[in-house]
């Protein structure tokens, strides 16, 4: 073989390998990603139940006020949603975004499940 044929068989073979070294190390970082979103995914579920739970109690009890309480979660949960878009608008559109989109929603839900449990379930 001549020294052009051997130069662009490396060449060749050396791309090759390079892609197959790119692909496994987006496959592993995607994987990775997924792995992350998954665990916001039920971190944020865990503090969606635990409002659920919180508003049930509410309204199965007899206080006065549940229309305005129903309008309050309606309207936190509304501020939550819009809040965590707004604070996530810089990372729109990269692998983060999920991640971070979940971790502020988790962050403002635990907030209301402290509120609701501090300042209106545990008041007699």
């Amino acid at each position: 073989m001549s020294v052009k044929i051997k130069s662009a068989f490396i060449l060749v073979a050396f791309s090759f390998f390079s892609f197959l070294s790119f692909a496994n190390e987006a496959t592993q970082e995607k994987a990775q990603i997924q792995k992350i979103n998954e665990q916001y995914f039920n971190e944020f579920n865990k503090s969606k139940a635990i409002l659920d739970e919180r508003t049930q109690e509410i309204l199965s009890s007899s206080r006065e006020g549940l229309g305005e309480f129903k309008n309050m979660i309606f309207s936190w949960t509304d501020f939550i949603e819009k809040k965590c878009v707004f604070a996530t608008v810089e990372s729109k559109g990269t692998e983060a975004e999920t991640a971070l989109f979940l971790s502020c929603e988790i962050e403002e839900y635990n907030k209301m499940n402290e509120y609701l449990l501090n300042s209106i379930i545990s008041v007699p």
